[in-house]
């Protein structure tokens, strides 16, 4: 080993050229993983650099499930200038732009909610105007970025951060009680319920107590402009009832209260939902309450694969066990039901006759 390493010394020691090329190779490594002029850019290229790393809470290329990210968690502990920074309506407003462009099934909903719900107070004129101008911009901006800026002078955020936790609050989260019976759902068919558990009974009341006496007596359901202004209610068709379940977020279309508190309800399934937290509302008979979030596109379609796989078993079991009962009676097995198979969930009727027991 001595033998071998004395030549090396020698070259190194009579090598000012391959000395000073490591140097700079080192130096080159240096500058690379450290920005030395940073500190000496103005503001506004400070900004434009930090916009490659600033990404905001559930955003999809890093992890949409997430409420963390750098411009909460990362950028404000750096210092008060990077603090600063991070409440720039800069960053804030690319990443609605962004979200609108990944995710625009929520977030360009969201948005597009946000605009009507703020034209009931405009003339007819001022809608035609301000449509006008929204074509403009979206040819001169983009359909994304042009919904944002109208969003935000329909509404009149304080800023675009307050915009985007406007958005998340009260578009794509939800609160509310929570219906517990196991079963297929498939997002966009409707399907019917019996609700008589006292518990349910309390949730039927509470999703409904903002409508209209017609809409609660098979009339029309009146909507509102978000979530927390629409019958809504989460079902938890999937175990076990704990956050990071997923679920299904649903909304009342047809409800027929009864006297005794009891109803027959029309359900339509809108998105498929994560639980983020959970909770028992006192005095309530054991009826549970949660915070979800719905979910992207990516998981809404393995969700979606996933029912259909199931859907799948769930024909193939049942007739494989008529099959079975055939051949055992010689041929004189009959189906359950005449529209189907009753042990779904659902009766014949169309309203379930478990009433939602878990």
């Amino acid at each position: 080993l001595k033998h071998q390493s004395k030549p090396t010394l020698v070259q190194k020691s009579n090598s000012p050229t391959m000395t000073l090329q490591g140097q700079q190779q080192s130096r080159q490594q240096r500058r690379k993983r450290a920005f030395e002029l940073f500190p000496y850019l103005s503001d506004d290229l400070k900004v434009m650099v930090l916009s490659y790393a600033a990404d905001a809470p559930f955003e999809s290329r890093y992890n949409q499930n997430s409420p963390i990210s750098s411009m909460t968690h990362a950028l404000p502990q750096v210092s008060r200038k990077f603090r600063t920074f991070s409440q720039s309506d800069y960053f804030w407003k690319q990443a609605i732009v962004r979200q609108a462009r990944n995710e625009p099934m929520l977030w360009k909903r969201a948005l597009q909610r946000i605009i009507t719900s703020s034209s009931s107070s405009v003339t007819h004129q001022q809608q035609t105007d301000s449509d006008a101008v929204v074509e403009v911009e979206m040819e001169r901006r983009g359909e994304e970025e042009a919904l944002v800026v109208e969003a935000m002078k329909r509404k009149q955020y304080a800023g675009f951060k307050s915009m985007y936790q406007d958005i998340v609050t009260n578009h794509l989260r939800y609160a509310g009680p929570v219906f517990c019976m196991g079963g297929q759902v498939t997002i966009g068919v409707p399907y019917s319920l019996h609700l008589f558990e006292p518990r349910y009974r309390l949730l039927i009341a509470q999703v409904m107590k903002n409508q209209p006496s017609e809409a609660k007596n098979g009339g029309r359901v009146m909507l509102g402009h978000d979530n927390a202004t629409d019958p809504l209610f989460i079902h938890a068709n999937r175990g076990p009832l704990q956050p990071t379940t997923p679920a299904t977020l649903v909304r009342v279309q047809r409800c027929e209260m009864m006297a005794d508190g009891r109803a027959n309800v029309e359900l339509l399934p809108l998105a498929h939902v994560w639980l983020e937290k959970l909770w028992q509302q006192p005095d309530s008979g054991n009826l549970h309450m949660s915070q979800c979030i719905q979910m992207g596109q990516a998981a809404t379609h393995s969700m979606n694969q996933l029912v259909r796989q199931e859907q799948l078993q769930h024909v193939m079991s049942h007739l494989a066990d008529h099959l079975s009962a055939e051949q055992r009676s010689g041929g004189r097995a009959g189906y359950s039901s005449s529209s189907g198979w009753s042990s779904s969930g659902w009766s014949s009727s169309g309203f379930s006759s478990s009433g939602g027991d878990e």
